[in-house]
């Protein structure tokens, strides 16, 4: 469009040469003023330009580099005018003009004008155009930023997960790891406790047997004061049981003052009551084998309470061995161990031992494997 405007001036020079002195100063005054007032023109346009833009950095910038392309045009113009000047001032010393030069274009003062305008129009359209541009660009960049940051946040999200699955997993092996540790180490101290009580369980039962073969005078003086006591009852009964068909009240009470009177019955009385008072100078004795039968008992049952009830394991087999030692030992109604006991509660004790190792080296070899890596 520059260049129409310089083709044109070009064109109309022969005629502005033509024309007189003042004719052609008022004609550039004009000029000038169109030329001011497309200055105006351009700079108000560069004002409402940079306010319509001024939210969009990019657009402002680019908008910027146009307006500035705008001013080197007029700038451009401007050279072009006052080189125009100095030839319209040349050309009035000219004297004769060409011959043959012939317009074949007459530009008028509304062509100039149609021209100003056309060259507004241009520069507004350009600048809508980069507008709409601009707008979509960014648009466009938008969304895909848009989309770029959900595929992000996806990925991430994903990450995350991934990354708190395998925290989890980690914690829960850590805990199946701890609870392990922990099993292991109630199972140690299991073992350590049940050797410990096993271990007591076995003393008592020596002792009760020790205590049998050392204090062999105070068990013949238990059995002697029982039998007295058996001798005496079982005389009475003997003496009443002749009454048969016979026993009334009457006769019963009769036939017991007969029996109490009788030289045989004060004879079993008499023999029951010194085996008594034969006995009573054990009482010590008798004291210590009931506490150590207590003892037995505690500790039967403090022990087999630790063992597992299924009857399928070394467990069972340790209880039932408990219970036959503490059957062997306990006297019920005889007041002395019968011949081959201590050999059999030796043999029991063996094989309790035998036992017990087994049971303890499997609970060990339990825990050594855990601990393997």
């Amino acid at each position: 469009m520059l260049l129409r405007i310089i083709a044109l001036f070009f064109i109309s020079f022969p005629i502005l040469a033509a024309q007189d002195t003042n004719s052609v100063e008022n004609k550039v005054k004009h000029l000038n003023r169109d030329v001011a007032a497309i200055n105006k023109a351009f700079k108000g346009l560069e004002h409402r330009v940079e306010r319509s833009i001024s939210n969009n950095e990019q657009l402002i910038l680019e908008s910027r580099d146009m307006l500035k392309g705008i001013n080197k045009s007029i700038k451009r113009q401007d050279s072009n005018q006052n080189d125009i000047l100095n030839a319209l001032a040349q050309a009035k010393v000219i004297k004769e003009r060409e011959a043959d030069l012939v317009l074949s274009v007459k530009p008028t003062y509304e062509e100039i004008g149609a021209n100003f305008f056309a060259v507004i129009l241009t520069a507004i359209g350009s600048i809508w155009v980069t507008f709409l541009i601009l707008k979509k660009t960014l648009a466009k960049e938008t969304d895909i930023q848009i989309k770029s940051l959900q595929e992000n946040l996806t990925a991430q999200t994903k990450l995350h997960k991934q990354q708190i699955d395998t925290q989890l997993q980690l914690s829960i092996r850590q805990h199946e790891k701890d609870h392990l540790l922990t099993v292991d180490e109630f199972r140690q101290k299991w073992i350590n406790t049940f050797r410990q009580d096993i271990s007591i369980f076995i003393g008592y039962i020596v002792a009760v047997v020790d205590f049998h073969s050392v204090e062999a005078d105070f068990f013949d003086s238990w059995k002697r004061a029982k039998k007295a006591k058996e001798a005496r009852i079982n005389y009475f009964k003997e003496e009443l049981n002749e009454l048969n068909e016979e026993r009334t009240p009457w006769n019963y009470l009769k036939k017991q003052n007969q029996i109490y009177s009788s030289e045989c019955y004060k004879d079993f009385l008499a023999d029951e009551h010194d085996a008594k008072e034969s006995f009573d100078k054990y009482k010590d004795e008798l004291k210590e084998f009931k506490k150590l039968h207590s003892l037995v008992t505690q500790q039967k049952l403090k022990t087999i309470l630790m063992l597992n009830p299924n009857k399928h394991t070394k467990d069972n087999e340790i209880s039932k061995t408990i219970d036959l030692l503490v059957n062997v030992i306990t006297l019920h109604d005889r007041t002395y161990l019968q011949p081959g006991t201590v050999e059999q509660i030796n043999l029991k004790l063996i094989e309790l031992q035998s036992l017990v190792q087994h049971m303890l080296k499997g609970e060990w070899d339990r825990i050594q494997k855990r601990e393997q890596p």
